[in-house]
């Protein structure tokens, strides 16, 4: 081998060498980079997480006086039931009023039906004429009687005369029959002229046309039915409600009006007023009855125009006014539990249950006596796996917001559980 070879072979090997040195040497510096940076690195010490308290909404408790109502359901119909308008004489039928028709509208006082007055006219001059015959017996039988006083005295000294024979000498007899038959004439004359006034048929209220069975032209007999009518000036709701609210309402009497009454249908307000109470208990439900009387209910007066007619057979709802509960907490329906129980958070924010009193229960609401202890607070969210005796964290809701407001005992997820406004209702 020559000089130049072996120079060429050694640098081979020391390009070799370094080749293989270099990546074992970087690989070192990175390994002790790594372990510098490792050893220098703050340290965390890992901790056993606390074990979080479940969330609860609750109510503080304040004692207030409240008004309360009740609700029912009912059917409208006539004030005192249907009026069956009925000729009280016979006759042809030659007018009737514009309105009698179904549906129609009729004033008081106003004529609804006319039966031909002809025959009653010609009844009534007989009367008359027949009155004026007896009182001119009676004139006649009078002077008749003065001139058997004037004989009765001439003879009155010569012949004795008993009772009997005095009377009839005297002509009191004859002067009674003849009062008598002016007395009849006198009651025919009154009879005619009442005749002739039912040959006009009225009402002294306004009233609302049902039905109609007699039209003009048509022979209308005594006593059948002309048509069928209501008063259009109030009708009436029967609702049936719990014994118990019947002592609460006032009825209408002389000198002052009933409990007041919102009556509603398809989202329209009727006045109304309790005007009396059932005396007998139904024997479905075994409620009690109250009958509404509803002022105007065809909106006919002209404050009433833009409110539509409350029609007979409509099935409405009612409110009624029941008084007033004095010293009572107002809570939602929903924090009522099983058997009269309420959750509560304690003082110490502990979960506790507690009986409650109920004195009045509206639709979402509640109204309890205040019979807890000092620093409870009604629990409003539902409370589900907890636990009486468990820590919780409470939070107050002054003001609802509308959820179901359910937590459990693995609710951590912080303040959750909303509830929902509760308004006045009635069972």
């Amino acid at each position: 081998m020559t000089g130049d070879q072996q120079q060429g072979s050694d640098k081979k090997k020391s390009r070799f060498r370094l080749m293989t040195v270099f990546p074992v040497v970087l690989a070192c510096g990175f390994a002790v980079a790594i372990f510098f940076l490792y050893a220098t690195q703050p340290r965390t010490q890992m901790q056993r997480p606390e074990a979080r308290k479940p969330v609860v909404e609750a109510m503080a408790l304040e004692s207030v006086n409240r008004d309360v109502t009740t609700t029912a359901q009912g059917v409208v119909a006539p004030a005192n039931g249907t009026v069956e308008l009925r000729a009280q004489v016979g006759g042809d039928v030659i007018a009737t009023h514009p309105q009698f028709k179904p549906g129609g509208y009729i004033p008081a006082g106003e004529t609804i039906l006319q039966i031909d007055r002809t025959d009653y006219e010609l009844a009534l001059a007989d009367a008359r004429a027949a009155l004026n015959q007896a009182k001119a017996a009676v004139d006649i039988e009078k002077g008749q009687q003065r001139i058997a006083e004037a004989e009765f005295e001439l003879l009155e000294g010569d012949i004795e005369f008993d009772t009997a024979s005095r009377a009839l000498a005297l002509r009191q007899p004859q002067l009674q029959r003849v009062e008598a038959d002016y007395e009849a004439a006198l009651s025919a004359v009154d009879r005619a002229q009442l005749n002739l006034r039912r040959t006009s048929l009225s009402l002294p209220y306004d009233v609302v046309v049902l039905g109609v069975d007699a039209i003009d032209g048509e022979y209308l007999g005594a006593r059948e039915i002309a048509g069928t009518l209501a008063r259009a000036d109030e009708f009436w709701v029967e609702l049936r409600v719990r014994h118990d609210v019947l002592g609460r309402l006032e009825t209408r009497s002389a000198d002052g009006t009933g409990s007041d009454v919102r009556i509603t249908l398809n989202g329209t307000e009727y006045p109304g007023e309790v005007i009396r109470i059932r005396a007998d208990v139904s024997q479905e439900t075994r409620l009690g009855g109250v009958y509404v009387g509803i002022d105007d209910p065809l909106s006919m007066r002209p404050e009433n125009d833009d409110r539509p007619p409350l029609l007979i057979g409509s099935y409405v709802a009612a409110r009624l006014q029941a008084g007033s509960v004095d010293d009572v907490i107002v809570m939602p329906r929903r924090a009522l539990q099983d058997n009269n129980m309420v959750y509560v958070a304690t003082a110490e924010d502990r979960l506790d249950i507690r009986p409650v009193q109920i004195a009045w229960e509206l639709d979402d609401q509640v109204l309890v006596r205040p019979t807890f202890e000092t620093g409870d607070r009604i629990i409003t969210s539902r409370v589900s796996g907890i636990a009486p005796g468990t820590e919780l964290r409470v939070r107050i809701n002054d003001a609802e917001t509308g959820g179901t407001g359910e937590v459990s005992a693995v609710d951590t997820a912080g303040d959750s559980g909303v509830g929902a406004s509760a308004t006045s209702g009635s069972n």
